[in-house]
């Protein structure tokens, strides 16, 4: 104990009022800075909070809703209406001449001229599809593409356009041609359900 009374004894004979108010101040803006530093974490830890209780109210929310059989629903439903939208025919060339003459009614809302029109009747196998080549060829100009295009893309039956040529120049009509692929099931395929 005699020895922390000499150190502060030493100390008190060395302190001049000028060293005390200097150590005042520094240990003054020292708590300064340490209350300023304790309000920004205080700050931080409330944001924080904050953040956690909406993630908690968003996760709440779906607490209860089996989300796979909803995606699993939608995928049903995409994988029916692609069936849907298949050419389908006893043969190849059954569903390709259909495809043709829906082909063809479609053409004639276009305005397209000097129409060239052909489907294959020879499936082409991409994966485990099977799928019908077509090509389409005519007069027109940048009108009768945007329709011709709306046209195939909305049709009741799939038309996958693969190929567009059209040298457009300002409202000059010119030689256009496009083709494709149309998805094709033959009448009697049995479809395995998916799992």
């Amino acid at each position: 104990m005699s020895r922390l009374k000499d150190i502060q004894a030493a100390l008190a004979a060395q302190m001049t009022p000028r060293l005390a108010y200097g150590l005042s101040a520094f240990l003054a803006l020292g708590l300064g800075y340490g209350l300023l530093q304790l309000h920004d974490a205080r700050k931080a830890a409330e944001a924080d909070v904050s953040a956690a209780r909406s993630e908690l109210a968003l996760v709440s929310q779906t607490d209860g809703v089996d989300l796979w059989k909803e995606r699993a629903e939608q995928a049903r439903i995409a994988r029916e209406a692609w069936i849907e939208r298949r050419w389908r025919g006893a043969t190849p060339g059954i569903a390709s001449a259909e495809a043709q003459a829906a082909a063809a009614a479609l053409l004639a809302k276009t305005g397209l001229e000097s129409v060239k029109l052909s489907v294959s009747s020879d499936p082409v196998r991409v994966g485990s599809e099977d799928l019908l080549r077509y090509e389409i060829a005519g007069v027109g100009d940048s009108h009768v593409l945007m329709s011709l295009l709306v046209e195939l893309s909305t049709a009741s039956k799939s038309f996958i356009i693969t190929e567009v040529s059209a040298p457009l120049r300002d409202k000059q009509r010119t030689r256009l041609s496009l083709g494709g692929y149309l998805p094709y099931l033959p009448s009697d395929a049995v479809l395995e359900e998916a799992p």
